[in-house]
């Protein structure tokens, strides 16, 4: 009954008539287009319903116009609500304290998050807010501009190297780069060689640092050595024995870098269905808009009940206080998306090609972008229980180089 969605919104009272059949009254009130419901006749010239607020002044006009006695009562809905709490200075003047307290703690920082950096630094970053008076609880408007805070913090703490500084709602987001130092240029250059670190015959070789030890078309397996980071490996055979009794510390140990290219092969078991079911989202959606408090959700707009036989709900959730203990109220939009189900028959072929996609997607996943699939073939397939079960082979071209750290026997 669509005539009695959002009644509550807009009003509704219930009308009580007395008389000779006063059911009489209600069949005329329907021929005259008003709407009414839950009408039930309590004696022979006693019948209740209920209408809405803005009919009542009709039906007035139409009851006098007949021999019937009409009461309203019961009066329900947000415009009687608002003509109560107007009535009442109590309700207007909490009403107002409410809304003013409200807008005082929507101006409040509650939170302040920093990311990005260490704890030792994260601390030297709070105590550089403090002591510019960025805290939970100051207020919003007696801080100063971004610009200058992140200024601030940039010459008290010199390890950074950046920091961000983001204003959102009650809260401060603080996103910072440390710099990098000797220490860590020295652990990211440290000694290193390049294995293999799967079977594969090579097909390219990117080599910017160390000892190429393979060539191009070699066949490698799992473990072996790529590139060495001792340069003495690039010595000549008569040199090597001389060199090997050099004490460790005066080799000329390096971080070997670079890309080796492999040809590389990975057996794939897909099953595909026949029969497939899908959804799909249509453009038709209405909103529903509410407050929300931890797990409770209070309705604030958007009453009708769903014309959809399917769903899709996607949320939207924005802040609006946010307190010290942790809780926050949120103002939450709702969206509810019409959804269609379908149902789809595919050929065995049809199954293969998308079988042959799915363990491509596979191994791209598994791989990176950077792999680059050079061809597919079918080892095994057969048909059963309304699926298509393939073992696939397939060939692909990656980097199986892997850095490993020189120790002291190598």
């Amino acid at each position: 009954m669509k005539y009695l969605q959002g009644k509550y919104m807009f009003g509704y009272l219930k009308i009580s008539v007395h008389g000779e059949r006063p059911e009489l009254f209600f069949e005329k009130l329907t021929s005259r287009g008003i709407y009414t419901w839950e009408v039930f006749k309590q004696d022979q010239n006693v019948c209740h319903g209920h209408i809405r607020a803005y009919d009542k002044n009709i039906v007035k006009k139409i009851a006098q116009d007949t021999s019937y006695e009409i009461t309203f009562d019961n009066k329900q809905g947000i415009p009687y609500l608002v003509n109560r709490i107007c009535q009442s200075k109590e309700l207007i003047v909490a009403g107002i304290l409410s809304i003013f307290l409200f807008f005082s703690l929507s101006q409040v920082i509650w939170s302040i998050n920093i990311s990005g950096v260490s704890k030792e630094i994260e601390t030297k970053i709070n105590n550089t807010l403090e002591n510019q008076g960025i805290k939970r609880g100051a207020f919003k408007f007696l801080l100063n501009q971004t610009s200058y805070i992140q200024q601030n913090i940039l010459q008290d703490v010199p390890e950074l190297l950046w920091i961000g500084v983001e204003q959102k709602g009650t809260s401060l987001n603080f996103t910072g780069i440390e710099k990098i130092t000797q220490d860590d240029i020295r652990a990211e250059t440290s000694p290193q060689h390049l294995i293999a670190k799967k079977n594969g015959v090579i097909k390219e070789m990117r080599i910017t640092k160390g000892v190429p030890l393979v060539s191009v078309n070699n066949f490698v397996k799992t473990g072996d050595k790529l590139v060495s980071g001792n340069l003495q490996d690039a010595l000549p055979e008569d040199r090597i024995e001389d060199a090997d009794n050099e004490p460790m510390t005066d080799r000329k140990l390096i971080a070997a870098k670079g890309e080796v290219i492999a040809k590389t092969w990975y057996e794939v078991d897909v099953s595909i269905p026949l029969k497939i079911n899908y959804d799909r989202i249509t453009s038709n959606h209405f909103n529903k808009y509410y407050l929300s408090f931890g797990n409770k959700q209070l309705l604030i707009w958007g009453f009708k009940e769903s014309p959809f036989e399917h769903l899709h709900i996607e949320s939207e959730v924005n802040p609006i206080i946010k307190f010290k203990q942790g809780w926050t109220v949120n103002w939450l939009k709702k969206t509810y998306h019409e959804k269609q189900t379908f149902i789809d028959e595919r050929t065995i072929e049809e199954a293969k090609v998308a079988g042959i996609a799915q363990a491509e997607a596979s191994i791209r996943r598994q791989l990176g972008k950077n792999a680059n699939i050079l061809s597919q073939k079918v080892l095994h397939e057969s048909t059963e229980s309304g699926k298509v079960k393939l073992t696939l082979l397939m060939t692909v071209k990656e980097n199986i180089a892997k850095e490993i750290p020189i120790s002291q026997g190598d």
